[in-house]
C-alpha cells in the first residue's frame, strides 16, 4: 500500500470556475490510495485508483472503493462504497458519475443524502454541486424530524431548504396524527409551510376523536410558532371538509388551530344530520377540536327535507344571518336574525296538512337528533297558511331566497396506507 499525491484537473465545479477566470486554480487533490494503473501523456490519459481512495477539492471531499478518472473528458467515475462530501450534506451511493464540465454528480443505481438531520433516499438521483440542488426519481423516500414523504420525484434545494415531490405523493407528520396525498408538494423550511396542489387531500386525527378530512385543488398548511406550533390551513379551489356528522364544501376553506375556528367562503354549503346549511360565509367554532357553534352570514338559509312525503317538500328558514348551536355533535338549536323567514309542513298520523309561511324579525328552533322539532317567531310577524289541497304538486312556490338543494354530500376516502407504498 502507498500514499500518492497528484493534482487532477477539472473535475469539480470550483475549479472549472477558476479555469473561467473566477479566481486562481484550485486542483483536486488525490490524498490516498492502495494503487494506481495507468500509462501516457496525464494530460489525456485514463487513470484507475483501487482501494481505500480519498480526494479532496476545496469544501468537497470523497471516498470509494475505485474511482476512474477520464482528464481529457474532464470526468471521473467513482464505485464501491462512494461517499461524497460538501458541507453538511453527505451523498453515500453504490456508483456515482461526475461531470466536471456540468458540475454534476451522478448516481444512477441508488442514492442516499443526508443533511441536518434530513434523509433522502431515491433508485437514481442527480446533484449540482454548484446550485446545491439535489434530484432524486424512483421510490424517493424524505425522512426529517417532522414529516415523512413518498414520491416519484423530488427536487431539493439546499440553499433555499425547499423540497419539492411529485407523483402520488403521500406523507405524514412525527407526530402520527396526520396524513397527506397530492400529486404534487412543496416545503419551505422557513417558515414552515406546506403547499399541496392537485387532487390534494388531509386527514388528521387525535385519540378518541372524529378524523377531520379535508380536500382541495390545493392545500396550504403553515405552523405558527408563536402559538405553540398551531396550524393555519387553507384548501382552495373545490374545497371539502368532513368532520364526524357534518360535511361542507365550498371555494375556500380556512382552519385556524390557535383560534379554533374554521372559515367557509365561496359558495359555502355545509350538511350536519340531515339537514343542510347555506350562506355567502360561514364560521364554525371548535373549541377542543369539537364542534359547537356555526354562523352563516349573508343570505343564510337552513333546510330539511321533510320525511315520509313527496321529496319535493323542504322546511326552510331564511335570515340576514343565522347561528346554530351543537351538542355532542348534534344541531340543537338555531337563530335567524334579519329578514327571517320560515316555511314549515305540517301533518300529524302521516296524513299532510299544508304548509305554514311566516315572516318575522328573528327565528328561534329547537331541534331532536337533528330534525326541526318547535319554532318561535318573534317580532313584527306576518303569516300565511295554505291547505293541503292548495300546496301538492306546487312546492316549488314555496322555496325562499337562497333555496338550493344539493345531493352531492361528499364522502371521506380511505388514505393509502404506508405499507402500500
Amino acid at each position: 500500500m502507498f500514499t500518492v499525491l497528484i493534482i487532477l484537473l477539472s473535475i469539480f465545479p470550483s475549479l472549472v470556475a477558476a479555469q473561467q477566470g473566477a479566481g486562481p486554480e484550485i486542483p483536486i487533490v488525490l490524498e490516498h490510495a492502495d494503487s494506481i494503473v495507468g500509462s501516457g501523456v496525464f494530460e489525456s490519459s485514463i487513470r484507475t485508483f483501487y482501494g481505500n481512495v480519498r480526494f479532496q477539492q476545496g469544501n468537497v471531499t470523497g471516498r470509494c472503493d475505485r474511482a476512474i478518472h477520464n482528464v481529457l473528458a474532464n470526468t471521473v467515475e467513482l464505485f464501491g462504497n462512494v461517499v461524497v462530501k460538501q458541507g453538511q450534506l453527505s451523498m453515500y451511493a453504490p456508483e456515482v458519475r461526475y461531470s466536471g464540465g456540468r458540475f454534476i454528480a451522478n448516481a444512477p443505481r441508488g442514492i442516499r443524502v443526508e443533511q441536518k438531520g434530513q434523509v433522502i433516499t431515491a433508485r437514481k438521483g442527480v446533484y449540482a454541486t454548484t446550485t446545491h440542488i439535489a434530484e432524486f426519481f424512483g421510490d424517493v423516500v424524505m425522512r426529517d424530524d417532522t414529516t415523512t414523504v413518498w414520491s416519484d420525484s423530488l427536487v431539493y434545494d439546499r440553499d433555499l431548504d425547499t423540497m419539492r415531490a411529485a407523483g402520488s405523493v403521500a406523507g405524514y407528520d412525527s407526530t402520527g396524527n396526520m396524513w397527506f396525498e397530492a400529486d404534487i408538494a412543496r416545503r419551505n423550511a422557513v417558515n414552515a409551510s406546506y403547499t399541496l396542489s392537485r387532487n390534494a387531500r388531509l386527514w388528521t386525527w387525535e385519540p378518541s376523536e372524529d378524523t377531520m378530512y379535508v380536500s382541495a385543488d390545493s392545500i396550504l398548511s403553515l405552523r405558527d410558532n408563536a402559538h405553540a406550533g398551531a396550524r393555519t390551513m387553507r384548501a382552495i379551489g373545490d374545497a371539502t371538509l368532513i368532520k364526524g356528522t357534518t360535511a361542507a364544501a365550498a371555494g375556500e376553506i380556512m382552519y385556524d388551530e390557535a383560534e379554533e375556528r374554521i372559515l367557509l367562503s365561496n359558495a359555502p354549503y355545509v350538511w350536519t344530520d340531515s339537514i343542510a346549511f347555506a350562506a355567502n360565509a360561514v364560521t364554525a367554532r371548535i373549541p377542543g377540536r369539537t364542534l359547537t357553534q356555526m354562523t352563516g352570514t349573508g343570505s343564510a338559509i337552513l333546510m330539511s327535507q321533510v320525511q315520509g312525503v313527496q321529496p319535493r317538500r323542504y322546511d326552510q328558514i331564511y335570515g340576514d344571518s343565522i347561528s346554530l348551536t351543537f351538542a355532542q355533535d348534534s344541531l340543537r338549536s338555531l337563530h335567524a336574525a334579519g329578514a327571517a323567514q320560515s316555511v314549515t309542513y305540517r301533518g300529524e298520523g302521516g296524513k299532510q296538512d299544508g304548509v305554514a309561511k311566516v315572516a318575522a324579525d328573528s327565528i328561534r328552533a329547537l331541534f331532536d337528533a337533528g330534525t326541526l322539532s318547535e319554532v318561535y317567531w318573534l317580532g313584527g310577524i306576518a303569516g300565511e297558511h295554505h291547505p293541503e289541497r292548495l300546496v301538492e304538486g306546487r312546492e316549488g312556490q314555496f322555496l325562499l331566497p337562497s333555496f338550493q338543494w344539493r345531493e352531492d354530500r361528499p364522502l371521506m376516502p380511505r388514505p393509502r396506507k404506508q405499507n402500500q407504498r
